[in-house]
């Protein structure tokens, strides 16, 4: 009698067989193809990158010299910002300050990317009245004047002395502050550049 569950089994592993030198094949080469690709894609990324670099010529300088001449294309960090070389530039030590506080990397072939804060000077003038605020910038550097609404004791008000404003003066046992800076000769009490500030006692 003919065995049909044999030759069944028997058809089965030898598709089976089949089917699995099919699909062993198949990824050999698709694996292959895949490797291929790798390498095509590598080479030519690295002939991308390598021909970028070669077209910006770009490098990047973390201290900035005044005394050099830097490539176009060249980053450097100056006077914490960021600045870029657009054409071969002029070294800072050749170029003279601007008095209109503008920084002299402006004039040198650098345009300002990143504009930092490098530093900040506070002081006073002489009397106290005044405060001055330095401010350096990557590009520009500024000073505001603030004056200080502060009184200040100037003793007892003589005729040949100029008072500023809110100087105080003592006049007649009362106590007087100047409203703006006075001229010779203008008495409290007797003009408008003084206002009454503690009058005397009876």
């Amino acid at each position: 009698m003919f065995d049909f569950d044999a030759l069944t089994k028997a058809m089965a592993e030898k598709f089976k067989r089949y089917v699995d030198n099919r699909l062993n094949k198949s990824e050999r080469e698709l694996s292959e193809r895949i490797l291929l690709l790798e390498e095509r894609y590598k080479n030519l990324k690295d002939d991308i990158v390598k021909d970028k670099k070669e077209q910006f010529n770009l490098s990047i300088e973390t201290e900035f010299d005044f005394s050099k001449s830097y490539k176009a294309g060249t980053f450097v960090l100056y006077k914490s910002g960021l600045v870029f070389a657009e054409k071969d530039t002029i070294p800072l030590d050749d170029i003279e300050d601007s008095d209109e506080g503008f920084d002299k990397i402006l004039k040198s072939g650098f345009c300002v990317l990143v504009n930092g804060l490098d530093s900040i000077d506070i002081d006073f003038d002489e009397d106290n009245r005044e405060l001055k605020v330095k401010t350096c910038l990557t590009d520009l550097n500024t000073t505001k004047k603030i004056d200080l609404p502060l009184v200040y004791d100037k003793g007892v008000y003589t005729d040949d002395k100029t008072y500023k404003k809110f100087d105080a003066v003592t006049h007649q046992g009362s106590l007087w502050i100047a409203q703006r800076d006075t001229k010779e000769g203008e008495k409290p009490g007797l003009c408008d550049a003084f206002r009454l500030s503690v009058k005397r006692g009876k």
